[in-house]
Order: structure tokens, then C-alpha cells, then sequence
């Protein structure tokens, strides 16, 4: 598991410490023991640079994998992690050229993102806005760039989610591949 990785990478980080400690015990059999001590920096370093210092318990949770351990990651966690201030941009965008002070952009579980206009503004509704709702207070609405921009950001979770997966899969087979070194320390 993640956690479990965690656990192994912070024994690693303690285990050039206790070679200095065995280093100072003016014993054969301590030295001994640091011959064989292999610390394993390549793969503390490994798992130092791939995930987060309190990862999740299962890899599900995302959140696993560090930012700048892989590019395509780091940009879809950022087009994903944006999505308020991209709502927010729309939003502040559609305001300016409607003229509609009031205009929000509110989500439903429904609709999915929809520009919400109050019956009082219902005249200054562009034409290029499609109506989805009616509610009490007035219309709800999209346009091509809101369903885009929601879709975008959809699209760019599932596969944040999916390659997160695939990275952390691929980091325990990296891994795995030392369990002998692992194992012998």
C-alpha cells in the first residue's frame, strides 16, 4: 500500500544513522554487521522523489504521488485542482460581456454546471446561451464553453486518478525488485 512504501522509505532514511552508531562500537561483531548493512540509497531516493511525505492507505485516495515526481501528472492534477478558479474566471467572464451583475455559476448533481440568471436579467441572456432549467427565481443556462470546460475538468480528474494508479503500480514493481536487498538488511 502507499503507507506501506511510506514505512519503507523512512526506515531507509534512519538506516545511515544506525550504520553511524554501529560504526562508533569498538566491536567485531559491530562491524561486522555494518559490512553487511547495504543502506539502499537508490531506493530511498526512489521513494523519497514518488510519494507524498503521509500518503493515503490505499492508492484509491489519490493524492499519493509528489508532485514533480512526473510531468503529465503534475499538469493533470493541476487542470483538475483548478476547477473553482476556472469557474470563477467563466463566471467573472460571462458577467463583463452579459452585463448581468447577479449571473452565478452554481453546480447540480443534476445539470452539472449551469449559469444561473435572475428573472429580473432574463432579457440580457445572450442568444448563444442554451436554457436548461427553469426555477423559481429565473433560468438556468449553458454554453459550449462551460459543458467544454466541465468536461475538461472531468476528464482530467479520471485521468489524474487513473495515472496516479499506474505510477504507484509501477513504483512497487520498482521496488519489489530489490526485496532481496531489503530482505538481507
Amino acid at each position: 500500500s502507499p503507507r506501506d512504501l511510506a514505512q519503507v522509505r523512512d526506515s531507509l532514511q534512519r538506516l545511515p544513522d544506525v550504520v553511524r552508531a554501529l560504526q562508533m562500537v569498538a566491536d567485531a561483531s559491530a562491524a561486522a554487521l555494518v559490512a553487511k548493512i547495504d543502506v539502499l540509497d537508490d531506493v530511498h531516493t526512489l521513494l523519497e522523489q514518488a510519494l507524498v511525505d503521509n500518503p493515503p492507505f490505499t492508492v484509491k485516495d489519490g493524492g499519493v504521488i509528489a508532485q514533480g515526481y512526473d510531468a503529465e501528472l503534475d499538469r493533470l492534477a493541476h487542470l483538475s485542482g483548478r476547477g473553482k478558479q476556472a469557474i470563477a474566471e467563466v463566471e467573472a467572464k460571462e458577467r463583463a460581456a452579459t452585463g448581468i451583475g447577479n449571473l452565478r455559476i452554481k453546480y447540480a448533481r443534476v445539470f452539472g454546471y449551469t449559469i444561473e440568471v435572475t428573472k429580473s436579467h432574463l432579457a440580457k441572456v445572450p442568444s448563444h446561451y442554451r436554457r436548461k432549467q427553469t426555477i423559481a427565481q429565473g433560468e438556468r443556462f449553458v454554453t459550449d464553453e462551460l459543458s467544454r470546460l466541465e468536461s475538461d475538468l472531468q476528464t482530467a480528474q479520471a485521468q489524474r486518478v487513473a495515472l496516479e494508479e499506474e505510477l504507484f503500480e509501477r513504483l512497487r514493481r520498482q521496488v519489489e525488485t530489490h526485496s532481496h536487498r531489503l530482505l538481507a538488511t
